[in-house]
């Protein structure tokens, strides 16, 4: 899972493809997990396993950029993708000054750049 080079290759380890039936293993566990296996992926969050899932693709994550932390946290390299899901509708290649807005749930908007280390900004934690 650490092997890909870019984040793009990353993304699609971790994501899949859309459309190709390779649902990657971030969708593969809200596939697994919740009252509805396979069908309702919404119902994933309501599975005491679901955080479980979210912890270890966020450490994933952590262990790939601690590889090359320059890169994959502070240079343009460490994002790929557009400021939509999949680019629907078309938008803007994302940038590291974009702003994430999770709306109510999420607090105060940040920008992309302070929020891809787990160690500066807002966050305060590595893994052991």
């Amino acid at each position: 899972m650490l092997n890909p080079k870019t984040v793009e290759a990353f993304q699609v380890q971790i994501q899949g493809i859309p459309g190709s039936g390779n649902i990657g293993i971030h969708g593969g566990g809200h596939y697994s997990l919740g009252g509805d296996p396979g069908r309702d992926v919404f119902a994933s969050p309501g599975d005491p396993a679901f955080s479980l899932l979210h912890g270890m693709i966020d450490r994933t994550w952590w262990m790939w950029q601690s590889l090359s932390p320059i890169t994959r946290q502070f240079t343009s390299s460490a994002i790929s993708g557009t400021n939509t899901l999949m680019n629907s509708p078309p938008s803007p290649d994302t940038k590291l000054t974009d702003f994430i807005d999770l709306g109510f749930s999420g607090g105060p908007k940040r920008q992309i750049k302070d929020v891809l280390s787990t160690v500066s900004g807002p966050f305060c934690y590595v893994y052991i």
